[in-house]
């Protein structure tokens, strides 16, 4: 059984294309619940009348992703009845086809041991990857997207049964439930709402678990409506802003908390995070004066 647990905060329109491609699913045995956590416009309601076999959770505005997404966690752990199931972490603005779970659990039982990721697609381009793997360096900071996404998704996939990644996201993360008994639920102390995935997809790491990308399961993102590639403001007051706001990935705090716990020299690891943000900031704004 596959628990797919997806956040949700407004964008009622996404959350049901989210769930109409689940519901084509070859494999049939999976059941969603669903974490409202204080949507206003009516997906609440939505989802008791066109969806009722969906688990409906209800949170509030105090959670973001990592505190919304262990409330359905906790729920999957409480009425599951085999550690051989899994938790199935995703997001409600994007859409899968029907052999996406399929292509999931295949990687894993290839693999076993493991945690697998989705590829992400544009669903306006579906050649273009927007996530195939990243390669992290606790030493320096630097965090690169695998080079396999320069390529067409047509030819990757051809090649390429799976990849593995120094980190996982939680956009389409198939995890074995036992392994929330074994190292907890994701960090919503910590990392409210960016890098709980991704901190958690390390301690996995730590475990003995390999973190791999499945190339034929992929997650279409609405790139251009969500934002989701957009990680700098051409605002210098924006981005200054973003350095204290939980929902931003550049939050200090939380870049701090991140190099305290998995980089090897915490301060410095830290001066070049620091660096780099402000640098990927001015290239951008650079980028952007000579359009």
């Amino acid at each position: 059984m596959i628990f797919i647990v997806i956040p949700v905060f407004n964008r009622k329109n996404f959350t049901r294309a989210c769930i109409l491609s689940l519901q084509c699913q070859q494999w049939k045995a999976f059941k969603i619940i669903l974490v409202d956590h204080g949507s206003t416009d009516g997906t609440a309601d939505m989802i008791v009348a066109e969806f009722p076999s969906v688990i409906l959770l209800k949170g509030n505005e105090s959670m973001w992703w990592t505190a919304a997404t262990n409330l359905g966690v906790k729920k999957a752990l409480e009425i599951s009845k085999s550690d051989t199931d899994f938790v199935l972490t995703l997001n409600n603005d994007l859409e899968v086809n029907p052999e996406y779970l399929d292509e999931l659990l295949n990687v894993y039982e290839t693999n076993k041991s493991c945690i697998v990721g989705s590829t992400s697609i544009d669903i306006n381009d579906k050649n273009k990857i927007s996530f195939i793997g990243v390669f992290w360096n606790k030493y320096t900071a630097k965090y690169k997207q695998h080079g396999l996404a320069q390529m067409p998704y047509s030819m990757l996939v051809k090649n390429i049964l799976f990849v593995q990644s120094d980190l996982l996201p939680g956009r389409g993360t198939l995890i074995p439930i036992y392994l929330f008994k074994k190292i907890g639920l994701f960090d919503e102390i910590n990392f409210p709402h960016y890098a709980g995935d991704e901190d958690f997809s390390l301690r996995a790491k730590n475990e003995g678990l390999k973190l791999l990308v499945s190339t034929k399961a992929i997650v279409k993102s609405h790139i251009n409506e969500t934002g989701i590639n957009v990680r700098n403001s051409t605002s210098f007051k924006k981005f200054l802003i973003s350095f204290t706001s939980i929902r931003s990935a550049n939050n200090f705090k939380h870049r701090y908390k991140w190099a305290k716990r998995h980089a090897e020299f915490t301060f410095l690891y830290f001066v070049i995070d620091v660096l780099r943000l402000f640098g990927s900031y001015f290239r951008t704004l650079t980028k952007s004066h000579m359009k």
